[in-house]
């Protein structure tokens, strides 16, 4: 199979995107670019040059209305309340149709190929040090989640040590007595007793880095518009630039050029299908 290019992974998944925007656009479902997408509209009217998915985000009513209707002709939507096997927090639109994915760190069971990751906005606790505290704890069992998929294909050599070989030997033993299933649950459960718009701020707690600063005004996701991106318009919540900032600082500033890397370029292969 031919490996896809970082371009054709970009415009495969630019495709998906058509499509969920058409969708959202139908059934008056909310939603905004997020994070580096997000970015990338505001600085570069597209994809960053060096970046390699798509992220949106729907407030958590939305996002549970979208991934309860959601139909396509051309994709699929994978989240915990369709399919209890699937290893992540949040939802996930993909093609079956085009491409394959091989990675070292699995997030389902079934064939997938390329993807655009649909992310729930939460409310957020407004005392600042709290939510640092909340959202820390969350982080904690993400963290757990990843480690754990991970070592369902780790390899057990001589390249790593005694002590590592065995620890990654226990997080698989717990990987397959349910132990994943169990992190996953608890990020969704903590992410879901805030509602969104129960308080002034927001946040997204289903997949995390370490974001402690993501802790934005309910007012920056009121209304969303129309921005360019790439040959189409999406959705950008009109806030994005408190958002940015708050998350990249000064992010119209280019990063050096040895950190111009997209985040799963490492660990995850898309190839063509055989026609």
């Amino acid at each position: 199979m031919k490996e896809l290019t970082l371009r054709e992974i970009q415009l495969t998944g630019l495709e998906i995107l058509k499509d969920v925007h058409r969708f959202c656009v139908e059934n008056d479902i909310k939603y905004s670019l997020l994070d580096g997408s997000m970015l990338g509209a505001i600085r570069h009217q597209g994809f960053i040059p060096w970046d390699d998915d798509v992220d949106i985000i729907m407030p958590r009513p939305d996002y549970e209305r979208f991934c309860e209707t959601y139909k396509s002709d051309s994709y699929k939507l994978k989240y915990r309340g369709n399919d209890n096997r699937c290893m992540i927090a949040f939802a996930r639109v993909y093609d079956t149709k085009k491409t394959v994915m091989q990675t070292t760190l699995p997030w389902c069971k079934d064939e997938v190929g390329v993807w655009i990751d649909v992310f729930p906005a939460d409310g957020a606790l407004d005392d600042t040090d709290e939510h640092v505290l909340y959202y820390t704890n969350n982080r904690y069992y993400w963290g757990k989640s990843c480690r754990s998929r991970a070592c369902l294909h780790f390899n057990y050599t001589k390249d790593y040590s005694l002590i590592v070989n065995i620890k990654n030997f226990v997080r698989t033993i717990l990987c397959m007595l349910g132990m994943t299933d169990y992190y996953i649950k608890t990020i969704i459960r903590r992410g879901k007793s805030i509602p969104f718009g129960s308080t002034h701020y927001w946040t997204q707690m289903m997949c995390m880095g370490d974001n402690s600063k993501e802790h934005n005004r309910i007012e920056t996701f009121a209304e969303c518009s129309l921005m360019p991106f790439e040959d189409t318009e999406v959705f950008v919540m009109n806030g994005y630039d408190e958002v940015l900032r708050g998350k990249y600082n000064d992010y119209m500033q280019l990063p050096p050029v040895e950190k111009r890397v997209g985040n799963g370029s490492s660990y995850i292969h898309f190839y063509w299908k055989k026609s």
